[in-house]
């Protein structure tokens, strides 16, 4: 049965939509959409009443009734000529400003705060929640915008630091999580659901060592006095044979738990986007309900070398004449986490 997309804007919902890619994902900020709309003139030359959908409105994407982005309609085009009316829609997650605009915070600068206090001071203008789901670890001594940084980037370094996930829940918050152990019930299968495949490995951005090097601040627990030394964590990859050392300067005060959390987090992630791969299965739905990233599913695909449970982290629904099809993308599980990564022979896509 075909899934039902609609657009509600100003009270209104609008359907019928005869091209659909809808992107959502935890590997950037703001879930995306793009929606067109084809239609003939009609022959008894009667007026048309255009949808009444403008740029800067505010939006919801709905699937079978499920929200899965909250935010605002970026673009608009509208073109037609003798024969068809067409009009595409675009637009992205509130969270989706937070990437655009420029980090602004009286002073520019906090003192002994947590990622979600810098979180919530950078977000509250734009009326966007923080949805904290995990532990956001030690508070930073001293934390500054950077000249021209926008909220997305000044939050990311400091998500990068504390070994955090960053995303859109499609309601309009910001979350501030990890990745999650739920698991998709049906697996990916080439000749049962797949379409097509594709994948990439490589080890250009991938290192043996990973050594995060940084100031320790001493003295009382309150103070932070000047006295510092440098402290030191090593991560190795055993999925990289040969001597790839990388040394990381950490951008504030780290204790030592810290820098090793960052030397891990520095790893895994690497690591993840070393090994990747998508799959384009017919529909837009597994056994209980819209395949979504964030989770895990088992992958079985001889030619791409896989056979084993992989994190889901984007979703592509998409509606062309071919069809509804999802372009479902994934890496290894222990991308987005700290967890031990595996030997290099016990890798998928050997």
């Amino acid at each position: 049965m075909p899934s039902n997309v609609q657009l509600l804007v100003n009270g209104m919902s609008y359907g019928g939509w005869t091209e659909i890619d809808v992107r959502v994902s935890v590997d950037c900020l703001a879930n995306t959409f793009d929606l067109t709309v084809t239609e003939k003139w009609p022959k008894d030359g009667k007026p048309v009443e255009p949808r009444k959908i403008a740029d800067g409105d505010r939006c919801e994407v709905q699937i079978d009734g499920e929200t899965v982005i909250t935010g605002w309609v970026d673009d608009v085009d509208p073109d037609h000529d003798a024969r068809r009316r067409r009009l595409h829609i675009s637009g992205r997650d509130a969270t989706g400003d937070l990437v655009d605009c420029s980090a602004i915070h009286q002073g520019g600068q906090w003192e002994s705060q947590t990622l979600t206090q810098i979180a919530r001071d950078l977000c509250k203008p734009f009326g966007v929640k923080v949805l904290v789901q995990t532990d956001v670890g030690e508070v930073f001594p001293t934390w500054q915008i950077q000249e021209g940084e926008t909220v997305n980037d000044n939050l990311q370094r400091a998500a990068t630091q504390r070994g955090v996930l960053l995303f859109s829940d499609g309601l309009g918050n910001l979350v501030i999580g990890r990745a999650s152990s739920e698991r998709a019930p049906t697996a990916l299968e080439l000749g049962v659901n797949e379409v097509s495949a594709s994948g990439r490995r490589s080890q250009r951005e991938r290192y043996s060592e990973y050594h995060i090097v940084g100031q320790q601040p001493m003295g009382e627990e309150a103070g932070y006095d000047t006295s510092a030394t440098e402290v030191a964590a090593i991560a190795k990859d055993p999925g990289v044979k040969r001597y790839r050392p990388l040394v990381i300067v950490a951008e504030d005060n780290v204790a030592l738990g810290t820098a090793q959390a960052r030397a891990d987090w520095e790893r895994n992630v690497r690591a993840g986007e070393a090994v990747t791969a998508s799959i384009r299965v017919k529909g837009w739905r597994h056994a209980k309900g819209l395949w979504r990233p964030n989770r895990r599913v088992l992958v079985r695909d001889e030619w791409l070398r896989i056979d084993a449970e992989m994190y889901i982290t984007a979703v592509n629904y998409l509606l062309s004449e071919a069809g509804e099809t999802a372009i479902v993308s994934f890496t290894l599980p222990a991308a987005f986490d700290r967890i031990p990564l595996p030997e290099a022979d016990q890798e998928p896509m050997q």
